[in-house]
């Protein structure tokens, strides 16, 4: 049986007559001959090297599209590989730029950290004079109201 071959209907550009042939799918392997045309062997070998030929070509045309499909894939593929490398490489930098940030950030606050500390330290030393002025002042009230 042949029954899983398609209808191809197209022109053979190799024949030197380049007229359209019809090739039909047989139901039987036993039509094969009543389909060949010609009533001598050589129209009929004629007819079969025409079919030959229709058939190569339909291989070779499969084949650049095959051909043609792969060199899609394949350079999607690098622009695909090539967009995410570049997209990698942006986030990468906005990555170091951050980090850069929060360094520089981070270096200002402990400065700022210790600065502020450093004012407490002051403060709590005043308020220590001040207690101890306060101190005085009432040791000297009390010796006056004495």
């Amino acid at each position: 049986e042949m029954s899983h071959l398609p209808n191809y209907s197209f022109t053979h550009k190799g024949s030197a007559l380049k007229k359209q042939v019809k090739v039909e799918k047989p139901e039987s392997v036993k039509e094969i001959p009543k389909k060949l045309g010609g009533s001598t062997i050589k129209e009929k070998l004629s007819f079969l090297e025409e079919k030959i030929c229709l058939v190569n070509d339909l291989i070779v045309s499969e084949t650049e599209v095959t051909i043609k499909a792969e060199q899609q894939r394949k350079k999607l593929e690098e622009l695909m590989s090539q967009d995410i490398t570049k997209k990698r490489e942006e986030v990468d930098a906005y990555r170091v730029t951050i980090e850069n940030d929060m360094e520089m950030f981070s270096a200002s606050q402990k400065s700022e950290n210790v600065r502020l500390q450093n004012d407490i330290n002051k403060l709590r030393v005043i308020k220590t004079e001040i207690q101890q002025d306060l101190l005085t002042i009432e040791g000297r009230i009390k010796e006056i109201e004495r």
